[in-house]
């Protein structure tokens, strides 16, 4: 008389993680749950591997691949993995303003060059620009690599005033970075009419 013993099947699944774009996620190899192990048998530790753990993943869902348990007893189970999920949460551009000067004073009917810029750990992002004076949008020209770089815009005003000026950019995912200062005092830029002697707004 044969008698057949066959391994007795077991699961091990990765557990869900997730991280922010432009970080780098390292696996300690127990991000896992197992099931189907009897008696003092254990899985200890498992490969784990996600596309998305590197610090150029986009935002968005990437499988984590579980592999090469390691434990005791484990010849005795045919073991199955499961996949988990690797959540890459979108992170906004950090804007700054770099001219003109805050306090800046210039003629009805002359032409301002406005300039800012942005960085995004999100190297795959692309953005969109806007500078607004008070109620004013404009769109910005934007000129970027691996998710930062510069946003310019050359602008006339035809009234007279002082004009608040904010800068939005906008990433391809919807994460937004303002900046409304510059060297840490409000973005201000003074328009006086022809006709009048310039001084700033706070005198």
């Amino acid at each position: 008389m044969a008698i057949t013993i066959g391994q007795k099947a077991a699961t091990v699944t990765a557990k869900n993680a997730s991280k922010s774009e432009g970080g780098t996620l390292t696996f300690a190899g127990t991000e896992f749950t197992s099931s189907g192990l009897v008696s003092s048998d254990l899985v200890t530790s498992v490969t784990l591997n996600s596309p998305g753990a590197v610090a150029a993943a986009d935002n968005g869902s990437y499988d984590i691949t579980p592999s090469a348990a390691v434990g005791t007893g484990l010849n005795n189970y045919m073991i199955t993995y499961s996949k988990g999920t690797l959540t890459v949460i979108n992170v906004a551009p950090t804007v700054s303003i770099t001219g003109p000067a805050t306090g800046s004073i210039y003629a009805v009917g002359a032409t301002v060059n406005f300039t800012g810029t942005f960085t995004d750990p999100g190297i795959l992002d692309t953005h969109t620009a806007q500078w607004s004076f008070d109620s004013t949008n404009v769109a910005g020209i934007v000129s970027e690599s691996g998710g930062s770089g510069t946003v310019t815009k050359a602008y006339t005003f035809t009234t007279a005033g002082v004009y608040n000026v904010t800068l939005t950019v906008t990433d391809k995912d919807g994460g937004t970075g303002t900046a409304n200062t510059i060297g840490g005092l409000s973005a201000r830029s003074a328009w006086p009419a022809p006709s009048r002697a310039a001084r700033p707004p706070w005198v």
